[in-house]
């Protein structure tokens, strides 16, 4: 606060020089009068502060752009605070209002109730990545956004930015072939090709926008009613993309359930130049956090189980090197070779299963974790061996299929293994494996509560051909749980001269 004093003006300078640039600032300024008393928020723990003064931060925006953010932003806001931007339709031609959303960390509440950001009744809290996106109805003359924060925890608050969009244009003319994008914000509704269930056309790349129905979805259920889209090798040539997946071939009567936790996902549907199909027509759903999911009943499996009792012998998948057949059950049971076995050794001299983000779909099940993805070339694996037998099962659904695993095993005598590292039995079903160079690692049950006393293991396997692993471990107590983590990885190549060093 810089007092006026007897003077009427006071006069700020700024001055640069000939040589470096940067972002420079954004100051808000309130004149105050000469009674008037504001007291500082105290920032001292971080989150915590005390109740102050009502801060005037109301403002009417009339342009058809701008950005708003909360007072003292990127600092923590203040409490007790209720800010309203008023925004006016600037023509009569917009008819949505965009909402980019550039830094969001508000104090968190089940049904934010504490401290929010709402804009046409949707409330927004806790904190979200940069760049997400939402679209508002504006077909009244005004919309007002409304902050509010209340006496106990802060925060860093907001920025985002305004941008009122045109309304959408009608014509009588036939719409071009690659014009197929379409937007879906309803909670149930049907995803369909161009043309179905006609072949559909050449040269397509359809853009398919689902926004969150509302707050509380957070699955998004897919049936596959009818999918038929031109098979090829890693679906380089026609494919529907679903989270960077490609999905091609010939499914029927499949449901896939994938997260959905951003404002909005986006599906593609490509087609090249050459073989047409009859497409697809999937029946989507947006499902709330608080419904369970159950998997439909797999159709009856092809005899597959086998079992094994040598000190060394070989598991390959139905079909192998050929694509593993759909809906597959296979179990394999391992029984000692004699009282003195206390692991198996196995080397995966291939191992090809369709990738998902925690292995959902397609797996090869070993002690309650579940493999998936592509594994380099002859990678081991050391796995206790406790009991009578172990026991792996092989899992895939009716979509993608790939050409499978060949591994060979090993049983290990008890006193050889001085010198081999052995990972500890999971105490609970929670661990997995990650071969894809990019995905997502959830604790359990995420979005819900984690439960107790868990510890779980997530171990990403190098993409990029060395066999290398990087572990994560997840651990809960007995007294508290949260609601968990939600977390991307990616995986990024060594440079040449790393590639050539040895890694420790």
């Amino acid at each position: 606060m810089y007092p006026f004093g007897d003077a009427d003006e006071i006069l700020m300078n700024f001055d640069t020089d000939g040589s470096m640039g940067d972002k420079g600032f954004h100051i808000s300024g309130q004149q105050k009068e000469c009674n008037a008393t504001m007291d500082p928020s105290s920032n001292s723990t971080g989150k915590q502060r005390k109740a102050q003064a009502a801060y005037d931060c109301d403002r009417t925006i009339m342009g058809a752009e701008d950005s708003i953010r909360s007072p003292s932003f990127p600092d923590m806001y203040p409490a007790n605070v209720d800010c309203r931007w008023m925004v006016l339709k600037a023509d009569s031609r917009y008819c949505e209002l965009e909402i980019t959303i550039n830094n969001l960390h508000i104090q968190v509440g089940e049904s934010c109730q504490f401290d929010y950001l709402e804009v046409d009744g949707h409330r927004f809290c806790g904190s979200t990545t940069a760049g997400n996106k939402r679209i508002f109805s504006f077909k009244s003359e005004q919309i007002v956004i409304h902050f509010h924060s209340d006496d106990t925890v802060s925060d860093r608050g907001f920025e985002v930015n305004l941008k009122q969009r045109d309304c959408p244009t009608t014509t009588t003319t036939a719409a071009p072939v690659s014009s197929c994008d379409q937007v879906f914000d309803s909670k149930h509704f049907i995803l369909v090709s161009p043309n179905h269930p006609r072949d559909y056309d050449n040269g397509l790349d359809c853009r398919y926008v689902i926004r969150r129905s509302s707050e509380d979805v957070c699955r998004l259920e897919m049936e596959f009613l009818r999918f038929d889209v031109e098979s090829s090798s890693n679906c380089e040539y026609d494919y529907l993309s679903i989270n960077g997946e490609k999905i091609c071939g010939l499914i029927e009567n499949t449901t896939r359930t994938y997260l959905f936790q951003d404002y909005e996902k986006q599906l593609t549907f490509h087609s090249d130049s050459g073989t047409s199909r009859p497409g697809f027509m999937i029946r989507v759903q947006q499902a709330d956090c608080s419904v369970a999911t159950t998997e439909p009943p797999l159709p009856p499996s092809k005899p597959c189980d086998k079992s094994f009792s040598s000190s060394v012998f070989e598991i390959r998948s139905d079909n192998h090197p050929d694509n593993y057949d759909p809906h597959l059950r296979c179990v394999y049971t391992v029984s000692k070779a004699h009282p003195g076995v206390c692991a198996i050794e196995l080397t995966f001299l291939t191992f090809d299963v369709e990738a998902s983000d925690g292995c959902q779909y397609d797996y090869l099940k070993l002690q309650e974790e579940r493999l998936c993805g592509i594994y380099p070339s002859n990678l081991k694996r050391i796995v206790p061996f406790e009991e009578s037998e172990v026991i792996l099962e092989f899992h895939s659904d009716g979509a993608t299929s790939r050409p499978g695993f060949h591994i060979r095993a090993q049983q290990m005598d008890c006193a050889p293994l001085a010198d081999k590292v052995i990972p500890p039995t999971p105490a609970v079903g929670c661990d997995a494996t990650f071969t894809n160079g990019s995905g997502t690692i959830q604790s359990p049950g995420f979005p819900e509560p984690y439960p107790s006393s868990r510890r779980c293991v997530y171990r990403t396997v190098t993409f990029y051909g060395y066999p290398r692993e990087v572990n994560v471990t997840f651990e809960s107590d007995e007294q508290l749980s949260d609601k968990g983590f939600y977390a991307v990885y990616r995986q990024l190549p060594c440079s040449p001269a790393l590639g050539k060093a040895p890694l420790h």
